[in-house]
């Protein structure tokens, strides 16, 4: 898997993520599973709101950071999974570097990898004739 980005011809990218990691699919004339971030907590751990309650807070906040540093420089972004990209939106709409992008989500659940390129091939490709 490449996780460098190529932006240079490519301003449209798909995003699936979860409680575990992120898969970065850009849209070209060929579509490759560009990086992945992973998730910096354990998978679905439920803690009290104490010390550990912070630090997993902490942690995803680094998960999203990581996730905008990546997709602010593409025109067109796609978020898909099944409930993560709600907690990455609120930080977006915040931000003035996303003003010009177009986003839009699509609750969706785990999908191989074949799935995802084409779910992001089609749905790119259809709105390039919207």
């Amino acid at each position: 898997m490449n996780s460098n980005l190529t932006m240079k011809n490519c301003r449209k990218i798909g995003i699936w993520m979860d409680h575990s990691n992120a898969f970065l699919i850009e849209f070209n004339h060929s579509l490759n599973i560009t990086g992945t971030v992973d998730w910096p907590c354990e998978k679905y751990v439920v803690a009290a709101h104490g010390e550990n309650w912070l630090l997993r807070k902490e942690k995803q906040q680094l998960f999203y950071i990581a996730l905008v540093d990546k997709i602010k420089d593409y025109e067109e972004v796609l978020l898909l999974g099944p409930y993560t990209k709600a907690e990455l939106w609120k930080i977006i709409i915040k931000d003035e570097r996303f003003s010009d992008i177009k986003f839009d989500a699509n609750r969706t659940e785990k999908m191989t990898e074949n799935q995802l390129h084409s779910f992001v091939g089609e749905y790119f490709t259809r709105s390039r004739f919207d």
